[in-house]
């Protein structure tokens, strides 16, 4: 019982490393998903947005005011990337 006991605790342990370092994992984007996402930051850089870099809180606002004038596959990302922009 004891043997048991000892290869259930190493089996669920083992399995909780790998999904915990699967997570880790970065995914990687299509070249596809890539143009369309530099193209959603030129939208909102067409909207005076300043870059997200530079002053966050500023490009939140002028992501929050020009949300609606994005195209929806931006306004899908630009909701993912910071938790709804509208």
């Amino acid at each position: 019982m004891k043997k048991l006991f000892i290869i259930l605790s190493l089996t669920a342990s083992l399995a909780a490393q790998a999904t915990i370092e699967d997570e880790g994992q970065p995914t990687s984007l299509s070249t596809a998903e890539i143009t369309r996402n530099r193209a959603c930051f030129e939208e909102l850089t067409r909207e005076n947005c300043p870059d997200p870099s530079d002053d966050a809180r500023q490009f939140r606002a002028c992501l929050h005011n020009s949300f609606d004038a994005l195209t929806p596959s931006c306004q899908k990302l630009m909701s993912e990337l910071y938790s709804g922009g509208n």
